[in-house]
């Protein structure tokens, strides 16, 4: 049913109050460069120092993530010369758009509304919307890929997946469950051959070999060296202190904003067997610190807890806050093939961080607001119009 003026008048002046309030709070995205900003900055500015970037410049670039965000941001200096208060607007503007997208797949009612308050409720989702950072534009194309899947719109999904990776290599986690779940689909209905639910997000899936092959590896070359970086370990225990985000950050929010535990009452036996499996590994890879970047933190979430735990009552809450995470979710629902996605990918960063946190958590949001969080199972996308 269409979302009625009322609605829609409620939610974005909610949502539009609350943007204004932190915009006067970092007074209106003039205070003075800070944190990554530091180095994000004179990044973007330095690939338009002489004009428009040559490829050897994008290929030589001292960033690690894929150079969209630096492109639009160093453009718009260079065409405009506002200052880095532009880039920062682009990225609020940004986060307001998410949760517009959160909002119209609620049909702007009041689990909408919760489902934006959650993730304006996440931390890193202000600091991120605020300030010089490559991830809103990224979140923004996840959320809007996401979206589009839901609708069936598959292709034009794939097209927002492949801008997306263009900004933040991580977003390939989304299409990677988006692949498993089309091939599960064609499994589930005994077809052979190839559907657009598996081919469109293959597609997207590939760009990432493309800038593979562009950087001659997942990132520049010159900015692996720098940071001293060595691509292919694998830590597990950063995957693990995702699901600790999620379930912390997504999980207990939510069962304090619907008032409900319910969804944790009833997990199948296929999220009982990863619970199984993630306290092993706990076991093995207890989440304590970063092991690569000098902050032996993780985070907020990490500070805080330091600060009234000892490590062993740390790892245990971490723990009991990643196992809740696997039990709210079923394993091949669209949000649990996302979730583990996710985890895996994370398991091969290099640092572990809430922020990174920040793209699966605003699709939960919008997964929970369009009641699609809890399916059993992959379903047939609805018909699919010519995009």
């Amino acid at each position: 049913m269409p979302p009625s003026r009322t609605q829609r008048i409620w939610f974005f002046a909610a949502v539009a109050v609350v943007f204004l309030a932190l915009l006067a709070g970092f007074d209106f995205l003039r205070f003075p460069i800070r944190a990554d900003e530091l180095h994000f900055w004179p990044a973007s500015v330095a690939l338009f120092q002489n004009g428009p970037p040559t490829l050897g410049q994008l290929q030589t670039y001292n960033e690690l993530s894929t150079p969209l965000p630096f492109l639009i941001f160093g453009g718009l200096e260079y065409a405009f010369h506002g200052g880095i208060v532009v880039g920062r607007a682009i990225n609020a503007a940004s986060s307001f758009a998410i949760l517009v997208i959160i909002g119209a797949l609620g049909n702007f009612s009041s689990r909408a509304l919760l489902c934006a308050a959650g993730l304006i409720l996440f931390p890193y989702f202000v600091l991120v919307g605020t300030h010089l950072y490559t991830d809103p534009i990224a979140v923004l194309c996840v959320v809007g890929g996401v979206a589009l899947y839901l609708r069936g719109r598959l292709w034009t999904s794939a097209v927002c997946f492949i801008i997306g990776i263009a900004c933040r290599q991580y977003v390939v986690a989304f299409p990677l469950a988006l692949l498993a779940r089309g091939v599960l689909l064609q499994a589930r209905l005994k077809q052979i051959g190839l559907r657009s639910e598996a081919i469109a997000p293959a597609i997207a899936i590939l760009s990432l070999a493309g800038w593979y092959v562009f950087f001659g590896g997942f990132a520049p070359q010159t900015a692996l060296h720098a940071q001293n970086i060595a691509a292919g370990h694998l830590y597990p225990e950063h995957g693990l202190y995702f699901l600790t985000c999620i379930g912390f950050y997504f999980v207990v929010v939510e069962c304090i904003l619907f008032r409900s535990i319910t969804p944790l009452l009833a997990p199948g036996r296929g999220a009982i067997a990863i619970a199984a499996a993630v306290t092993l590994l706990f076991l093995f890879f207890p989440p304590i610190e970063n092991i690569n970047p000098p902050v032996p933190t993780m985070g907020y979430l990490d500070i805080a807890v330091r600060s009234v735990l000892p490590a062993p009552a740390r790892v245990v809450l971490f723990w009991a806050l990643a196992v809740v995470a696997v039990l709210r979710l079923r394993p091949l629902s669209i949000g649990g093939l996302m979730l583990y996605a996710n985890a895996v990918l994370l398991a091969c960063a290099h640092v572990a961080w809430d922020k990174y946190a920040l793209p699966m958590l605003a699709t939960l949001w919008l997964l929970k607001s369009a009641d699609r969080l809890d399916e059993a199972e992959p379903a047939p996308a609805p018909a699919l119009l010519p995009a």
